[in-house]
């Protein structure tokens, strides 16, 4: 499958299509029910653990595989299916890693990876923040390849641990530990942390809602992705219709 898809008729341009994904309810995936139906997305033999297996196998094979070893999964406005892709490509990553994956709850306001997952919230990323606690105590296995990093209880200091500073250790130590490290952010419009994220990620794919995202604001995203000097691997389609 081509890393750009020509049959697509809509889409920002200058980004390269990387697939289809089933869409959902933007405001519904903080509630119980929501959250359920995210699990269900995400079993096995899900219609989007499909999507997200041809998106691994399509980044796996991209001249880029050489280069990355974290990657953020954004939107631009925050929706449900942003946070399933998310879970969905990590597991996916997980079924062909040895070393294992980590998922990162970076979304500093909202978190919301450790109700998916049926996990405490502390300890997280913001207990990395006492250099006293290191990564493998606060890290949770989700299944024998996938660890999940939750958010922690104090936001503020977890946001401080998102910025490219060489003094941010838990990064560092989490690419030499794991073979890939995918980041879970709010909304790239309306989050600083998204940016953050982005810029300590150094490669992102891009969601994009066909029915509600215009060229203009996928514009804007690139604009902000290029500034802090993240690289867009490709585009992932929205099909808001779908979930």
């Amino acid at each position: 499958m081509p890393l750009v898809d020509s049959r697509q008729r809509s889409r920002p341009s200058g980004l390269g299509l990387l697939g289809r994904f089933p869409g959902g309810n933007r405001t519904e995936m903080r509630q119980l029910q929501s959250l359920q139906r995210a699990r269900q997305a995400l079993e096995s033999h899900s219609e989007l653990m499909g999507s997200c297996r041809q998106l691994r196998n399509i980044l796996l094979s991209s001249s880029a595989a050489n280069y990355f070893g974290a990657i953020l999964v954004t939107g631009l406005r925050g929706s449900s299916e942003e946070l399933a892709t998310t879970c969905g490509l990590a597991k996916a990553m997980a079924e062909v890693s040895t070393a294992g994956v980590l998922l990162v709850d970076a979304d500093c306001q909202h978190p919301v990876l450790h109700d998916l997952f049926d996990v405490p919230l502390s300890p997280g990323l913001s207990d990395l923040a006492d250099d006293q606690r290191e990564l493998a105590g606060v890290v949770r296995p989700i299944s024998d390849r996938l660890a999940l990093l939750t958010n922690g209880s104090d936001g503020d200091r977890a946001s401080r641990l998102l910025s490219v500073d060489p003094r941010v250790r838990w990064f560092g130590e989490a690419r030499d530990r794991y073979d890939f490290i995918v980041l879970n952010a709010p909304a790239l419009l309306s989050s600083l942390t998204a940016t953050a994220a982005a810029a300590l990620a150094g490669n992102v794919v891009l969601m994009v809602e066909a029915e509600r995202d215009d060229e203009l604001s996928a514009r804007k995203a690139r604009g902000l992705l290029n500034q802090v000097g993240a690289r867009i691997l490709g585009l992932a389609l929205v099909d808001s219709r779908k979930f």
